[in-house]
């Protein structure tokens, strides 16, 4: 969940919302919305390559938030991500599960999964 106040009043549907009024955003209902991502409970990586980002919601995917008030480990995170997973693929033959869990998660203030993913990594 990321939160906003409303800068000024905002007509929204059949209702205003005024000036001042503290916004929530239900960032985990926005990636896992249906109208967004076709069969979003799905592990699907390939939901993310630039050819499948063609026509989707320009919000559909805030990992971040946005704006001038995003998370400022964003461009880090990201590049210690890439690099993470070059070492990984450098050092390891990644092998995926025979069966993948059923998606459970805990909400509250973050979202956590409480089984785990399991691979297998056979060093190269």
């Amino acid at each position: 969940m990321t939160t906003r106040i409303a800068s000024k009043d905002i007509p929204y549907k059949d209702q205003m919302i005024p000036k001042g009024t503290l916004v929530g955003i239900a960032v985990d209902a926005i990636h896992n919305h249906p109208d967004y991502w076709e069969h979003p409970e799905r592990f699907d990586p390939t939901r993310f390559a630039p050819e499948m980002k063609k026509g989707r919601h320009k919000f559909a995917y805030l990992p971040f938030s946005l704006g001038q008030r995003q998370c400022i480990g964003n461009t880090f995170s990201e590049i210690e991500q890439r690099l993470f997973l070059v070492r990984l693929v450098q050092k390891f033959k990644v092998l995926p599960p025979k069966l993948l869990p059923p998606k459970d998660l805990t909400r509250s203030t973050f979202i956590f999964q409480t089984n785990c993913v399991n691979i297998s990594l056979q060093k190269r």
